[in-house]
């Protein structure tokens, strides 16, 4: 091993490396065959220090060229094992995937805009819990939707307890944790409906009657580390249910978009709205949306308590993980940062929590 020159991985080879290789009659078909002994190095120098200045640059131009070649073909990994290849398709189609769901919500209310309709457009919340999930199947425990206008504010609602059945062998402690931790549903089989056509049928009462289900939206985000989580877990539970009630094709043409773009988005078009009804209007739009994450999350805080749960949460100190709290809330931060400031009148109970006085509190 003494007698072997070798080379950092992330080196690469120099013309009088390439030459001595040759010199000593080999070629390079892998990157072991660039390592070079001291005898080849010693054998090489004396003649190497002899050749002329334009043999020379042709060497260091041939190395310059076979380590492009080799950077352009090397995989490289990243710690966790995965190539960067693969890596960065996988940040271009979540890009991707991105910029498709923004560009339809964008679309979606700018085409009701264009037909006067914003104020009347409809639009669906939806949350879950569940109590136990692995790589094949979740165990659903809530759901909640809510459909909601700005000019109407929270129209109408829809809230089932979900009894799943048994859980898996050995999932107990797991859903356990679980249950403590958020919904604090006692471990099924114990109550709630547990036939999922039923569960999907009270869902559908409340849709439109269209042949295209429209689009469903739901907390977290699906691109973020900190949102990401909850969001596929709320999009697995709604999928598992119309999975379970049999209806395979409309399981796979559902949309499950963040409510947080859809603020976003609609807080700006709102926002440019008011200013046409009136120049001197002070609303103004997120100057990013982070920003208006933020604004989403506070308002939802502050309007927690004040907002109506469900009987089971309301008596377990849990309103917090209660999915109607929040299908009802979302419908309410909408209304603070995007249906003030209109010439209809908000609603108790529609669009702010009822006994709240004042929406802007």
């Amino acid at each position: 091993m003494n007698d072997l020159h070798r080379k950092s991985k992330k080196s690469k080879i120099s013309g009088f490396v390439l030459f001595a290789i040759e010199l000593a009659g080999r070629k390079i078909r892998n990157y072991e065959d660039t390592f070079v002994t001291s005898r080849e190095i010693e054998h090489a120098k004396p003649i190497y220090n002899r050749m002329s200045f334009e043999d020379r640059e042709k060497l260091k131009d041939r190395a310059r060229r076979y380590n492009v070649k080799v950077s352009s073909t090397q995989v490289r990994y990243n710690s966790l094992g995965q190539t960067i290849k693969e890596v960065d398709d996988e940040r271009n189609e979540i890009e991707e995937e991105r910029n498709r769901r923004r560009n339809e919500i964008e679309q979606l209310l700018k085409d009701a805009v264009d037909m006067g309709e914003l104020d009347t457009k409809v639009f669906y919340f939806v949350t879950a819990s569940h109590f136990y999930e692995d790589c094949n199947m979740i165990f659903p425990a809530e759901i909640a939707l809510s459909k909601y206008s700005l000019k109407e504010g929270i129209m109408d609602t829809v809230h089932v307890e979900i009894n799943p059945g048994e859980l898996p062998i050995g999932s107990a402690y797991k859903a356990q944790i679980i249950a403590d931790s958020t919904h604090r549903y006692p471990i099924p089989p114990t109550f709630g409906e547990s036939n999922y056509l039923n569960i999907l049928t009270k869902i559908i009462g409340l849709l439109p009657e269209e042949e295209k289900l429209p689009i469903f939206f739901t907390e977290g985000i699906d691109d973020m580390p900190t949102e990401s989580k909850i969001h596929k877990d709320n999009q697995r539970v709604i999928k598992y249910i119309f999975e379970a009630a049999q209806e395979y094709d409309v399981a796979s043409d559902l949309k499950i978009y963040s409510i947080l773009e859809l603020f976003y988005y609609l807080q700006d078009v709102t926002t440019a709205l008011k200013y046409e009804q009136n120049p001197e209007s002070s609303y103004e739009p997120f100057q990013s949306f982070a920003a208006a994450q933020a604004a989403f999350k506070q308002t939802e805080a502050e309007l927690l308590y004040k907002t109506e749960s469900c009987v089971f949460h309301e008596g377990n100190d849990s309103i917090t993980f209660c999915c109607l709290n929040k299908c009802i809330r979302y419908g309410y931060i909408i209304s603070k940062w995007c249906a003030t400031g209109f010439k209809y009148k908000l609603k108790p109970g529609c669009h702010f929590p009822k006994n709240y006085l004042n929406i802007h509190a």
